[in-house]
């Protein structure tokens, strides 16, 4: 019994690493690799995001899709922006946001400012001002919990997000990326962290920084205690 516990283990183990994954070639586009270093599809995207549930997020003229692990496209590139599968659906973007499963069919349609992934059958998403957790009908299952009192006008203890935008130095001169013009014209960011301030008990503030990262990319630094948005995104 523990030998047969150990080979489907190593099985297992050697499926995994048998998985294609992403990889850049020479000119810049991506495509998949897999464990042999043999090319499974040939460079054509511009990104290739790491695989969740069995598909990748694929960046094709500034819009994003999916392909699975043989490097079949299931979703074309239509949408501003993506994330991962997660409990069988994707969270979409193009002005509203909605969820899509495999397939790259609506489950729930694009009516939200903002939406976050799926965990254990709920997500939130931002409506109307203020953010609600629904299930995977699209129903309402109530306002997403609220931590904080932000409606007092008490001191509180703690911190909160603080949005930053980043200026770029131009000759001997400072210039404000067109891109950020761009996302403050609209407020949503501010809503949305406004928003999270009332959803989360910090203890200490965090900066979420907007600037140039020369990659598409997102990530909070435990060090600086700083989350870094990529303008590359937009």
């Amino acid at each position: 019994m523990r030998s047969i516990l150990f080979l489907l283990v190593l099985l297992n183990f050697n499926l995994a690493l048998a998985q294609n994954r992403p990889a850049k070639f020479l000119g810049g586009k991506w495509g998949l690799r897999n464990a042999s270093g043999q090319t499974v599809l040939s460079p054509r995207y511009d990104s290739i995001a790491p695989f969740s549930e069995g598909f990748a997020a694929v960046k094709l003229n500034n819009l994003w899709g999916f392909i699975n692990q043989q490097g079949i496209e299931t979703v074309k590139p239509q949408f501003f922006s993506v994330l991962p599968f997660s409990e069988g659906l994707s969270a979409v973007f193009n002005g509203k946001s909605g969820y899509i499963n495999y397939n790259g069919i609506f489950v729930i349609p694009m009516q939200y400012n903002a939406a976050l992934s799926f965990s254990n059958g709920y997500a939130r998403v931002y409506l109307n001002g203020k953010w609600i957790n629904i299930d995977k009908s699209g129903r309402s299952i109530g306002d997403a919990p609220v931590l904080r009192n932000t409606a007092s006008g008490q001191n509180r203890s703690g911190g909160e997000f603080k949005l930053l935008y980043s200026i770029e130095r131009s000759g001997s001169g400072m210039v404000v990326n067109p891109a950020i013009t761009a996302i403050r014209s609209n407020g949503l960011l501010e809503k949305i962290v406004a928003s999270a301030n009332g959803l989360f008990l910090l203890p200490y503030d965090i900066p979420v920084v907007f600037q140039k990262l020369g990659m598409v990319n997102a990530y909070y630094d435990p060090y600086e205690r700083t989350i870094y948005f990529g303008l590359e995104f937009l």
